[in-house]
């Protein structure tokens, strides 16, 4: 089997680790390693073929160091030959991880209070440009999630519902106008015959409803208080 596992044990007490029982000499007799899944491995398959002993450390922050240095090297992830899940403490998101998170948090809801902590944290914070750059690059090639699908009706009742009665403050209008400003995307350009047709069809069947605040393109009525015809 092509699966191998990289780790390093210390001992907490002293830092040396000869002086505290944390021995070379327990390796495969009285210490397996702390990883479940290599734990899985031997009940399933028995005894690994190849063990080895590749440094050893004076203090404990040395091997820690060494082994962040080599598992930075390795290929870990979902596909990769190597067991191990987490790199200097940090998970590695595999598979197996985001399911694993995903169900913890299924079911729950953020408090109020929780929401307005986030937001205020995120308040004023940008990437830098090599951010981006690396975001950019990250997402090249991918397919959108939402490319080739629809919004089921459900789907669409549901977000017309959320967006009920909001209504943007002032300094967000403000805000919205100002990324507006100096937007050429479509100058001097003109939609394609083929584009006109599409929009055409998009539009086919559909009304201006308003509700006193605001209007929307409609094939049928958007709901409760709203009538049929543009706002004056």
């Amino acid at each position: 089997m092509n699966i191998w596992y990289y780790g390093v044990r210390y001992a907490k007490v002293k830092n040396c680790l000869y002086e505290t029982g944390c021995h070379p000499d327990d390796f495969w007799v009285s210490y397996h390693t702390s990883s479940d899944r290599v734990q899985e491995l031997r009940e399933a398959h028995g005894e690994p073929d190849v063990l080895k002993i590749r440094k050893t450390f004076a203090t404990a922050e040395e091997a820690t160091a060494w082994e962040t240095r080599v598992l930075e090297r390795l290929p870990l992830g979902d596909d990769s030959p190597w067991l191990n899940v987490n790199r200097a403490g940090t998970p590695i998101m595999t598979k197996e991880i985001r399911l694993k998170i995903s169900e913890s948090i299924k079911g729950t809801k953020r408090s109020a209070e929780t929401r307005r902590k986030m937001s205020e944290a995120r308040k004023g914070r940008k990437h830098s440009a090599e951010a981006k750059r690396k975001m950019g690059e990250a997402r090249k090639g991918k397919i959108p999630w939402i490319k080739g699908k629809k919004h089921t009706e459900e789907t669409k009742r549901k977000i017309s519902k959320a967006n009920k009665g909001t209504k943007h403050t002032e300094e967000t209008r403000r805000k919205m106008s100002e990324a507006k400003k100096g937007n050429t995307a479509m100058k001097g350009k003109k939609h394609s015959e083929e584009t006109k047709r599409r929009m055409r069809e998009a539009g086919k069947g559909r009304t201006w409803w308003n509700n006193g605040e605001k209007q929307t393109l409609n094939k049928t009525c958007p709901g409760p208080g709203w009538v049929q015809g543009m706002m004056r």
